[in-house]
């Protein structure tokens, strides 16, 4: 959350997604990564996988971050059972000193597929995260 951004008047909304638990019975899989951190690795509900908060804090530049990011997003879709060609949504929080126009040009480079929907939003961090990315992916049948 960037505070700084709000004014007095400012709001602030919340994206909740309700699910009803899938008809084959299969209960919700979660992943942690090792050693665990916040938040998980991944999890697998009703045909879907989440991978929400993957960053990188081990390095100090965007340019540095990037490719982590995009290791471990592929990392975590091979674990979890899909690719890229499986994500249907994308969201960047992107820090307010970045480009937006530096951070399409790199995705698209390194990501060589049309993800249906992609959100963006500028955020302000202490610390250190210059880019974070949630992703949804469908789980092949």
């Amino acid at each position: 959350i960037w505070t700084g951004r709000l004014s007095a008047k400012g709001r602030i909304a919340i994206d909740l997604l309700a699910m009803v638990p899938p008809q084959d019975g299969k209960p919700k899989i979660m992943k942690e990564y090792d050693p665990p951190v916040f938040p998980l690795r991944w999890m697998k509900y009703g045909g879907l996988l989440f991978l929400s908060g993957v960053t990188d804090m081990t390095h100090p530049t965007f340019d540095e971050q990037f490719p982590t990011i995009i290791e471990r997003i592929t990392g975590s879709l091979a674990d979890g059972g899909a690719t890229w060609n499986d994500v249907k949504r994308a969201s960047f929080l992107l820090h307010h000193e970045e480009s937006l126009a530096t951070l399409r040009v790199r995705f698209s480079a390194a990501v060589k597929i049309t993800i249906p929907s992609m959100d963006y939003s500028f955020v302000g961090t202490r610390q250190g995260k210059r880019l974070e990315v949630e992703v949804t992916a469908t789980l092949p049948t």
